[in-house]
């Protein structure tokens, strides 16, 4: 497993970020991440980089991959 530092140019995105970036509505975001979280879903959202006490944030290379494999089926 790696070990998680936060670096200053590691671009990080919590669900309103990332929901704008993939051009969705956060409501839409947020039901894709809590589906992904019950195991519900035919393509769910990465597991998140870390989380804080505001919720989940995910690097932008994870966001990009999963568009790009979303985008790929």
């Amino acid at each position: 497993m790696r070990e998680k530092t936060l670096a200053p140019d590691l671009d990080l995105l919590g669900c309103k970020e990332a929901a704008e970036y993939l051009g969705m509505s956060q409501g839409s975001f947020w039901q894709r991440w809590h589906r992904s979280q019950q195991g519900i879903g035919q393509h769910p959202l990465p597991k998140p980089y870390w989380h804080l006490s505001t919720g989940p944030i995910w690097t932008r290379e994870q966001i990009d991959e999963w568009k790009a494999e979303e985008e790929a089926r």
